[in-house]
């Protein structure tokens, strides 16, 4: 009797131990990534981005007329860019380790976007052109929101140093903006943080792309680990997101400060002065949680 009772334990812990094999490996919950577009206006970005002649890096180390002939020469291109930055998109993310090998190349050229479309603006500045400069710096905002929408981590990084390109760009233009043109970077600055995705809708993506991607062994580990909060994602990938929120939610504060030094004669007293004319809410720091304050 004690015998059959045995055998009929082991049976059923046996049953159950292949029911949760099954369900690890067959179970598949709801995709943390977006549906893709049809058209998809990131096929678009990349296709304007490879046609782009790759700027120098630092563009304020060349004269005006070396700028001029390289931003000439990628006029087409990066009008190209402009018009697929108005088609809705995702990155086009794959379950396989071989689309990196097509991916990386895309992202190296969106990257190389970035520069051109912050040579245009370096141009245009140099030319005295402040608003078509503010212009083409929101366009590289764009472009960095563009890059990592729906992506993995890899995708966020190369989308972080976009928008840090064209948020130093507009850092620089500051000074020389008058009331309407920091209203309207204002605009876009708050409605690009709205857009702005949290580490851990990035994680979630991130995880399921490894075990989608990785296979049976991940994904019997990952079941066996405790949940870990954020420390799936690198601390330096934590660091760089923070790092790049706090730089644009900086010139957020001080686009809306310049605005309102402007259009009041004098600079505002506290940063709560902005609200809600300039800001619709006190930017807050990434690492702390509390407000930012005017420096």
């Amino acid at each position: 009797m004690r015998n059959r009772i045995v055998r009929w334990s082991l049976l059923a812990i046996g049953f159950l131990l292949v029911a949760v094999v099954g369900v690890l490996l067959f179970y598949s919950p709801p995709s943390s990534f977006p549906p893709v577009p049809q058209p998809n206006g990131y096929n678009a970005l990349t296709r304007a981005a490879s046609k782009l002649q790759r700027p120098p890096d630092s563009v304020k180390k060349i004269s005006t007329e070396e700028l001029a002939e390289a931003v000439a020469g990628n006029s087409a291109a990066l009008e190209e860019l402009r018009r697929a930055l108005q088609v809705p998109g995702v990155v086009p993310v794959q379950m396989s380790e071989s689309w990196f090998t097509v991916h990386s190349p895309e992202l190296m050229n969106l990257k190389a976007a970035a520069w051109g479309l912050d040579g245009d603006a370096e141009l245009r500045s140099r030319r005295g052109d402040t608003n078509g400069a503010l212009l083409s710096a929101l366009d590289g905002l764009r472009l960095g929101e563009a890059v990592q929408r729906g992506g993995v981590l890899i995708d966020c990084l190369v989308g972080w140093a976009c928008e840090s390109i064209a948020v130093r760009r507009m850092t620089n233009l500051i000074a020389g903006l008058d009331a309407a043109q920091c209203k309207k970077a204002l605009l876009a600055l708050q409605q690009h943080e709205a857009r702005r995705d949290s580490l851990e809708a990035i994680q979630k993506r991130e995880k399921e792309w490894c075990l989608r991607t990785f296979g049976i062994l991940e994904r019997l580990a990952a079941a066996a680990r405790p949940k870990q909060g954020l420390k799936f994602l690198t601390p330096d990938a934590v660091k760089a997101y923070d790092s790049r929120t706090l730089e644009i939610r900086l010139v957020l504060l001080r686009m809306a400060a310049r605005a309102y030094t402007l259009e009041h004669g004098t600079p505002p007293a506290q940063a709560a002065d902005l609200v809600p004319t300039y800001l619709q809410r006190l930017p807050l720091d990434p690492a702390t949680g509390k407000p930012l304050e005017l420096k």
